[in-house]
């Protein structure tokens, strides 16, 4: 049987990694929801309301690729958890 090298420390790094876009998406949204609320006071009209929809719609995608990069963060974790359970277990075979 040959050997199956994970460096799973890569994949911990990886979340962390996930974790820290994940944090600045979350930021990033609540800025320009911020900034959108000064729009009304400088920009009326039809323009105005295409920008302010179109730009509602970019902070809820924002905010759906912030869970899911949450979700996958969380799949890896899992994953992680899984295989070295399974990696411990199989050194206890042996």
């Amino acid at each position: 049987m040959s050997d199956i090298y994970m460096d799973i420390e890569k994949y911990r790094s990886t979340v962390a990694a996930l974790r820290r876009i994940s944090a600045n998406l979350g930021d990033n949204r609540a800025n320009m929801t911020y900034l959108m609320g000064f729009v009304g006071d400088v920009w009326q009209g039809a323009a105005s309301d295409a920008f302010l929809e179109a730009n509602e719609w970019t902070v809820k995608d924002i905010e759906r690729l912030r869970f899911d990069i949450e979700d996958l963060a969380t799949n890896i974790e899992t994953t992680i958890a899984i295989l070295e359970e399974a990696l411990l277990s199989m050194k206890g075979m042996l």
